[in-house]
């Protein structure tokens, strides 16, 4: 990136992050304040961690860089009814989101009840619902795996653990029958919902961050193969490095 560029995208940059009220001059600068403006007006959010160099990365990932493509969705798609958010965390893929589709219906999936606190109070601020539960095949009983972050949290099937597994299609069912973009980053619980192949065919968008490593043998190729057989288009992939990445696709 030449020097006109990089001051193009810093412009670029500043330009998005004054959507939320966030004002900088140089990247050492940014923050993130207690009140962030979506749709035209500021409301207070509750971040943990908020100065932690992890969650500032994933702020700006997906806030200020779209990471997850929602302004190229909003292009193809002339209308979106209903938007699902499993992984939500403490909400920043809904906050985009909601900066995007100010009139869609939200819904988002959180199994680490830690998070309650502040996913609530955010999603709330957000209009969105929250079911702290884990997206699965089906109806199961989970247990959580903590590695380090709240951001690598892992659920695994246990039949007397203490989180709800909700089946894939009854989250569709939840959601109204169908969902027009789904989000995914469930840290490798994503190769469970790819099994359930009827469902797919009432969900319109993907955006997800997928993981190799979760599925031995694995390979972008096949992520690639499943979504295509779905009948889905890929708009956009980003390898991040060889054990996982994020891809967006589109029904045809």
């Amino acid at each position: 990136m030449n020097f006109w560029e990089q001051k193009i995208s810093g412009l670029q940059m500043r330009w998005r992050a004054h959507q939320y009220g966030i004002h900088y001059l140089s990247s050492s600068g940014f923050h993130i304040p207690k009140q962030l403006k979506v749709g035209g007006a500021k409301k207070p959010f509750e971040f943990d961690a908020s100065s932690g160099p992890e969650f500032m990365y994933e702020f700006r990932e997906i806030c200020i860089n779209d990471c997850y493509q929602l302004h190229t969705l909003k292009k193809i798609m002339p209308e979106v009814k209903t938007i699902v958010d499993i992984g939500a965390n403490q909400g920043l893929f809904t906050l985009a989101a909601r900066q995007f589709f100010a009139k869609a219906r939200i819904e988002c999936y959180e199994p680490n009840g830690q998070l309650k606190d502040r996913l609530s109070h955010n999603a709330q601020m957000l209009g969105a619902q929250v079911y702290y539960e884990a997206a699965t095949q089906t109806d199961c009983r989970m247990e959580l795996e903590f590695d380090g972050s709240d951001l690598h949290t892992q659920a695994k099937t246990q039949q007397e653990g203490s989180v709800q597994g909700r089946a894939f299609k009854k989250i569709i069912e939840r959601a109204g029958g169908s969902i027009d973009i789904l989000k995914m980053d469930c840290e490798g619980g994503e190769w469970g919902l790819l099994e359930d192949r009827e469902s797919w065919s009432f969900v319109n968008a993907i955006t997800m961050e997928y993981h190799l490593w979760a599925k031995p043998g694995s390979k972008v190729e096949t992520i690639i193969e499943i979504l295509t057989g779905f009948g889905f288009e890929i708009l956009h992939h980003q390898g991040i490095d060889e054990k996982f990445g994020l891809m967006t696709a589109i029904r045809k």
